[in-house]
């Protein structure tokens, strides 16, 4: 059965008040030219502004469906997202940023490249995407570790996406606290393409996301989302041990015969020391990952809606 759209639009916004409606205006006429049945879900990660003040003035006069949610706390793009997820009404689901960086003349590319491949899943890859010199160390850290745990499709995604609601359900379904969006796409499905689109400067000027909040999803990402920490520090473990065992018996074996050694105070600190550091390092990667399951299986929902139009 079909749904009673064709498309959802997904819009996670944060004090975006001064842009919002332009943005929804640019989406609208992008869909209304094409002809399509859509929705838009726009849903304030409790803003501080008077963001949802809009929102609420968008929905009250517009002549589309615009769904308004508010988070009742900040949650985070990716769980706004998945909230906006769980009230799409559409066969597909579009997600874009809230000041424009994503390009809406461009969503018809994306319908285009998934009506032509069948795809599950298309992606906007930023072909002139740039970053200051932090940021961009940040994003290629981000980006290396994506690579490792999520595999070599993930690298050139971005936010900008189109995707079947059957797959944006199954990402409701499988998804935790500590679950991030795309990781959970392509442990779904395979059938992934991607459009070359120009980058836009965003409205905003200033991203919502500071290093501090690139430093913690880079870690949450490796942590939480991978057991590559846990195959690490074993691997790790295993080296020092072969290593261990090596130093030991060339010094078993000089005492056989004959040759003894001073005993070096320095060099015995040092190895304490460093063996100490990499005991400590493992126990606390393992104490995040207790500390990520003891928060699981307490069943907390991903997000908690604070007010609905």
């Amino acid at each position: 059965m079909s749904n009673q759209f064709k498309y959802s639009v997904v819009i996670p916004t944060l004090n975006s008040a001064e842009f919002i409606e332009e943005t929804v205006s640019r989406i609208s006429a992008s869909l209304q030219k094409l002809g399509l049945d859509y929705e838009l879900i726009i849903i304030d990660d409790f803003s501080t502004d008077n963001t949802w003040e809009i929102i609420k003035s968008i929905n009250s006069q517009s002549q589309i469906v615009v769904k308004g949610i508010r988070l009742s706390k900040n949650f985070g793009q990716h769980k706004a997202t998945m909230c906006g997820f769980n009230k799409a009404e559409g066969d597909f689901v579009i997600t874009m940023d809230d000041d424009l960086e994503s390009d809406p003349e461009s969503i018809p590319l994306l319908i285009e490249e998934q009506e032509k491949s069948n795809a599950d899943l298309v992606y906007a890859h930023y072909t002139n995407l740039k970053r200051g010199p932090v940021r961009l160390i940040l994003f290629s850290v981000f980006r290396f570790f994506a690579k490792l745990i999520e595999g070599k499709k993930r690298v050139h995604g971005s936010s900008f996406r189109l995707l079947k609601t059957t797959l944006a359900k199954k990402v409701i379904k499988n998804a935790n606290s500590f679950s991030f969006i795309d990781e959970l796409f392509l442990w779904n499905t395979e059938r992934v393409e991607f459009v070359n689109i120009k980058h836009r400067a965003g409205l905003r000027g200033k991203s919502n996301y500071t290093i501090r909040g690139l430093v913690n999803t880079s870690t949450e990402l490796v942590l939480f989302s991978s057991d590559f920490p846990l195959r690490f520090i074993k691997y790790l473990g295993m080296t020092f041990a072969v290593v261990n065992f090596l130093i030991g018996s060339f010094y078993i074996v000089r005492k056989l015969i004959g040759k003894v050694d001073e005993p070096g105070f320095a060099a015995l600190i040092v190895s304490i020391l460093f063996s100490t550091g990499i005991i400590l390092l493992a126990i606390g990667i393992i104490g995040e990952y207790l500390n990520k399951v003891f928060k699981s299986v307490q069943n907390m929902p991903l997000y908690s809606i604070g007010d609905e139009v």
